[in-house]
């Protein structure tokens, strides 16, 4: 009868579908705060249907043995390694009161069951992960002002200032390394800082239980008040494991002063995002503008290979050379810089257009011109190259010539008289036509 009542399904029999019931019951009977007659009865009445039900039911019995020797476990939902399991948090409150009124429960043995009650409640009412900073408020937020985050950044500066087109091989990842660092950054907080839990945070009003419900019942079976400070021990643990097995396994950090220290960077990298930000962002203009320059400058002279030399470059650093993407065209090499004083020359990169996004000297079409045109003098191919005469209309919009690489003429003419006289001597395919201009078809008969 209880089996349909609770699963409505006469072709289901659930053995624990009274003892839902009953625990359920004793949940609600528990949350009156008022000792009453008809409440002592109810009670009375739970505990010897409960005798009759489920007294010496085995399962019931390692269920109670459980709550007395390893009340974390006993409050797993389920896993195939334990043998008991805990639906829900009714279930380990039925066991005490049940052993209460059996006289098989220690007064010490109450209070661990019941605090690994109150425990996985906050465990089951947060999800993992929850920041801890969530349920604090700081107390006195004018001292993140007096923060001096100058040092850090001093140091960032210098750190991150030296070798580092050799370290990063480019932009995206010097920018990403350097932003992890600092929102890892350990600073030095102020020891005013003060936090506090608020309460209303956490303690869900309304709802099947509560924080204050569990105040209640803790006094009810051991005459004592739960130690508020235990809060932040329980918000902690609940917000650095996602499942129960994981939180009866894992070791409870008790240290009230190393979980508030974190709490108090949780809230300072809160309060201080924008400044830290706006900092990071003034540091980064200049250490960029500085890699660009250098990068540009070691990237000027992009010297084509042949494959007997890429060959013999490979074998001399143990390097398979089906490891690069060489283009028998343009000698050039699709997935690794060409550059002989870049730190990553010859090194395969399948990010090579990230990689050359720091070369603000970068000229369009420039080996492309230069093999087209190997007939032509340097002078005129630089013109062209300046045009883009032998750029390929199709690809994306051409690279605009700045001033900078104008400056820069003389060794771009020295460049290409280099690229002339390797073109000349490696490329036996007859030069291709320029390319065309786009023109209109006209329209005609057939």
């Amino acid at each position: 009868m209880m089996t349909f009542n609770t699963m409505r399904n006469v072709d289901t029999l659930f053995e624990s579908a009274y003892l839902a019931l009953l625990a359920n019951t004793l949940v609600f009977v528990l949350g009156q705060q008022t000792e009453t007659e008809w409440k002592k009865e109810i009670l009375d009445l739970i505990y010897t249907t409960f005798k009759l039900t489920y007294g010496s039911a085995p399962f019931w019995k390692k269920y109670t043995k459980a709550i007395l020797e390893t009340p974390n476990l006993a409050l797993v939902t389920e896993h195939p390694n334990l043998e008991t399991k805990c639906e829900d948090l009714s279930k380990p409150l039925l066991a005490v009161f049940v052993l209460s009124r059996d006289g098989e429960i220690t007064p010490e043995q109450t209070e661990t069951a019941l605090n690994s009650v109150v425990r996985e409640f906050f465990g089951r009412a947060y999800e993992a992960n929850t920041p801890l900073q969530d349920f604090f408020s700081v107390k006195n937020p004018e001292v993140f002002a007096k923060i001096d985050m100058s040092p850090l950044f001093s140091d960032l500066r210098a750190k991150y200032s030296k070798n580092a087109v050799t370290e990063f091989k480019n932009l995206g990842v010097y920018r990403s390394t350097l932003l992890e660092e600092i929102l890892k950054a350990n600073i030095n907080l102020d020891e005013g800082i003060e936090v506090e839990l608020e309460r209303k945070k956490f303690d869900l009003k309304g709802a099947k239980y509560s924080l204050t419900y569990f105040e209640h019942v803790y006094k009810y079976f051991t005459g004592k008040d739960i130690d508020p400070v235990k809060y932040t021990v329980y918000l902690s643990h609940a917000s650095s494991y996602s499942n129960s097995y994981e939180r009866a396994n894992a070791n409870v950090e008790e240290d009230v002063a190393k979980i508030l220290r974190r709490v108090k960077v949780q809230k300072f990298n809160e309060v201080i995002k924008e400044t830290r930000t706006k900092e990071f962002e003034a540091l980064w203009s200049d250490l960029e503008r500085d890699y660009r320059k250098e990068f540009s400058e070691l990237h000027i002279e992009c010297i084509p290979i042949t494959k007997e030399q890429l060959a013999a470059h490979c074998d001399s650093r143990g390097v398979n050379i089906d490891d690069f993407s060489w283009n028998s065209e343009t000698f050039l090499v699709r997935n690794a810089c060409l550059c002989p004083a870049c730190p990553h020359y010859l090194v395969p990169d399948n990010s090579l257009s990230q990689h050359l996004q720091a070369h603000d000297y970068l000229t369009t079409a420039l080996h492309k011109t230069a093999r087209l045109l190997k007939q032509e003098s340097p002078e005129k191919i630089w013109e062209d190259v300046i045009h883009g005469t032998c750029y390929d209309l199709s690809l994306p919009i051409l690279r605009k010539v700045t001033p900078e690489i104008i400056a820069l003429k003389d060794r771009y003419i020295s460049l290409i008289v280099r690229l002339r006289k390797f073109y000349n001597e490696h490329e036996s395919v007859v030069a291709a036509p320029l390319p065309k201009k786009d023109k209109k078809k006209k329209k005609g008969k057939k």
